[in-house]
């Protein structure tokens, strides 16, 4: 009776090419994306901030090896299905003096501290986007970032430890009971 009447409006034909991504694909690639922005950003800005040698290599490698070529990979990967890139985040090495951002200085300890925690949360990030993935090229990019940056993670561990930057619990001083 509807399909008589005209009442009935199927819908438009599929667009979207045969295994294009799905829409939690797309929207975790895109918060890739922003997050390989902000550590691009962060790595920058705290490779003007040390002068400590080992942690310099360790920034550069990060940003480098890790950061720059992910964001290069998730790029290429949003580009090939036709979508529009947002631009990267402006080069700020050499932007100052070493050791000094905004006047605001940072201690090496510090820097640790917060590269301990990003790792941390771009490793949950990754193993979350690859657990959402269904196209095996998607997986296999989240499954490659989460490995490498599982790498990264245990150097800047060890790094933390020969220097006991580490925050520790307090030591139990009492015993009740």
């Amino acid at each position: 009776l509807a399909m008589s009447r005209q009442s009935f409006m199927p819908p438009p034909p599929a667009t979207a090419k045969d295994n294009s991504l799905n829409v939690d694909e797309v929207a975790r690639l895109w918060e890739e994306i922003q997050l390989r922005h902000i550590s691009v950003i962060n790595l920058s800005i705290y490779l003007s901030n040390t002068i400590d040698q080992e942690l310099i290599k360790l920034l550069k490698r990060a940003l480098h090896e890790v950061a720059l070529p992910q964001l290069a990979q998730i790029e290429t990967m949003l580009k090939k299905e036709g979508f529009t890139v947002p631009t990267r985040p402006v080069d700020r090495l050499q932007q100052g003096p070493p050791g000094q951002v905004s006047k605001i200085n940072l201690g090496d300890e510090e820097v640790l501290g917060v590269l301990l925690s990003a790792a941390q949360i771009a490793i949950a990030y990754h193993v979350r986007a690859y657990c959402v993935s269904i196209r095996d090229d998607i997986k296999n990019l989240f499954r490659d970032f989460t490995s490498t940056e599982i790498e990264e993670y245990q150097k800047l561990m060890q790094l933390t430890t020969q220097r006991h930057t580490l925050d520790n619990p307090p030591v139990v001083t009492s015993k009740h009971g």
